[in-house]
């Protein structure tokens, strides 16, 4: 799915073209607790998905692809694809809290599911989805387990 491995290359670019920025993004996380995407905006004014969005539209990629990078962290405002931003959106939350996701943020910031994604997903609300990450585990021991007995 070209949407996950594209949907963050807005922060190269911010990573690239403004890295004073980035510290200041960074210090405001630690200090205020606040998302990566929400310091960004607070700091710049536009933040990492946005910048992608536009780079996706400028190279003439599938509207598609815009819409599910420009959106994924308020997926209900892309007008032709809702969808594949809110499966974006749900895909990093998800990641992060596997502990996956961006590393300025804080362990103790949780990310938040998008009311919106939530909905059109039927994914639930909450989430801290408090057994995902015992489940993968234990279902990672398993498969390890499997491989292990027929080696």
């Amino acid at each position: 799915m070209a949407q996950r491995v594209l949907h963050d290359i807005g922060r190269l670019v911010i990573c690239l073209k403004l890295p004073l920025k980035v510290l200041e993004v960074s210090l405001r996380i630690k200090t205020k607790g606040e998302t990566l995407h929400k310091a960004e905006f607070e700091t710049m004014g536009f933040n990492h998905a946005d910048v992608g969005g536009l780079l996706m539209k400028t190279w003439e990629l599938p509207k598609a692809l815009e819409e599910a990078v420009g959106f994924h962290h308020n997926p209900a405002e892309a007008t032709e694809f809702p969808l594949e931003a809110s499966m974006i959106h749900v895909a990093e939350v998800i990641a992060n809290t596997l502990d996956l996701g961006f590393k300025y943020e804080e362990k103790d910031i949780i990310p938040t599911m998008d009311k919106y994604a939530s909905e059109r997903l039927q994914v639930p609300e909450d989430s801290s989805f408090p057994n995902i990450k015992k489940q993968v585990a234990n279902e990672f021991d398993q498969i390890v387990q499997v491989f292990l007995q027929s080696a």
